[in-house]
């Protein structure tokens, strides 16, 4: 498209730079990305580098628009994977605002009574058979973390991974 005699742009655009458009930009973009947020999730939140995420998008939109040279579209390419790579972890979010949290996570941080409430919600017992199954099947895990925790007591050093 970029190369055709009917390209909505206005200059040529080479093989070697359509090259760079189809897919290193949004690589090196995505890279960025991800050495960006990991440092500003912990300090700043996840919604406000959600929220956050919205200005480079705007700007990526801003510079095809305004294309008047290739550089545009590499800077919009670029912006595209910044924005691009945090689709997964956007998708995680929203799904854990609408599904609890596992209950075996839960049970590791003494969280019983949302333990409870996160393994009911996910055995979904209809009758008072299978919520007496799930009560049993709650405590068998309880049980379990309680004694991972206790066999598992030291933490973790940069040696176990030797």
């Amino acid at each position: 498209m970029l190369q055709n005699f009917d390209s909505p742009l206005d200059f040529e655009v080479t093989i070697a730079e359509v090259s760079w458009l189809g897919g290193s930009m949004i690589v090196l973009g995505s890279l960025c990305t991800n050495l960006t947020i990991a440092l500003l999730l912990e300090r700043a939140g996840r919604m406000f580098c959600i929220s956050l995420l919205a200005v480079p998008f705007a700007c990526l939109w801003i510079l095809v628009y305004f294309a008047s040279n290739v550089v545009y579209l590499y800077a919009a390419r670029f912006l595209c994977g910044f924005t691009g790579a945090l689709i997964g972890h956007l998708a995680a979010n929203l799904a854990n605002r609408m599904l609890p949290e596992r209950a075996p996570y839960l049970l590791k941080r003494s969280q019983l009574s949302a333990a409870e409430k996160s393994f009911g919600f996910y055995k979904n017992p209809t009758d008072q058979k299978a919520q007496l199954r799930s009560k049993s099947g709650f405590e068998e895990l309880r049980m379990a973390v309680l004694s991972l925790q206790c066999q598992n007591s030291e933490p973790l050093s940069y040696k176990d991974l030797l």
